[in-house]
């Protein structure tokens, strides 16, 4: 087993989960383990998860505690209280990722402050509107092409930067862009980077709509 918030390989003995495991794989597992002296073996209830992925806890934790940023903090988020990890037990079954071809569809958001832009520079790659004060940037053939929708918003009065797709090849075409025109995301990880079913997730566990919860918590299988 691999464990995705601390990053370890684990040895295990657990006959539920290679109960689970015969009748189909699983993305990842919420287990409690415990060391018998030669190996892990688990306790208590074992969650298989069909579709959820490492990035989902992420962000689920950082719904739960707006600070959290790292699988680390995930980690010790879920040794101090393990109850809201366990309930997502509501999306165990939820169906396996959404693809567009090979491309997996996500929601991203990035969000920076920026004092000033050089809109202009911005003309060859980006479709560039204007309403009430804040700039859209629309990535020629990936902003109106679904699923990848990538666009990007500057409201200069409140120097505010956002970008957002909905595929991963969205994200990462809208990305290289964003940084030839002199706009710097390394070091910034996305405010949300979650699958659908990972969002849908933590709004039945959290009873709210908004995106504030953890992430990474469970053992995913090697």
């Amino acid at each position: 087993m691999h464990n995705v918030l601390t990053d370890e390989t684990l040895l295990l003995y657990s006959p539920g989960v290679g109960k689970y495991e015969e009748e189909g794989a699983n993305s990842l597992y919420f287990s409690l383990l415990t060391f018998n002296g030669e190996c892990y073996q688990t306790y208590g209830p074992i969650i298989p998860f069909v579709g959820l992925q490492p990035f989902d806890l992420l962000y689920f934790a950082g719904q739960l505690d707006h600070a959290i940023a790292e699988y680390s903090a995930v980690d010790a988020k879920l040794q101090e209280d393990p109850l809201p990890f366990m309930l997502l037990v509501v999306s165990s079954r939820f169906p396996p990722l959404s693809y567009h071809k090979d491309d997996q569809l996500v929601i991203s958001l990035t969000k920076l402050p920026l004092a000033s832009l050089d809109v202009e520079r911005w003309r060859d790659a980006f479709k560039i509107e204007k309403q009430k004060g804040v700039y859209q940037f629309t990535l020629k053939r990936w902003g109106r092409h679904p699923p990848h929708f990538a666009h990007c918003h500057y409201a200069p009065d409140d120097g505010v930067f956002v970008a957002s797709a909905g595929s991963r090849s969205g994200l990462e075409t809208a990305g290289r862009e964003i940084r030839a025109q002199g706009v710097e995301l390394d070091g910034e990880p996305p405010r949300i980077y979650t699958t659908v079913m990972g969002r849908i997730a933590a709004q039945r566990v959290l009873g709210r709509s908004g995106a504030k919860a953890p992430m990474r918590i469970c053992s995913f299988r090697k």
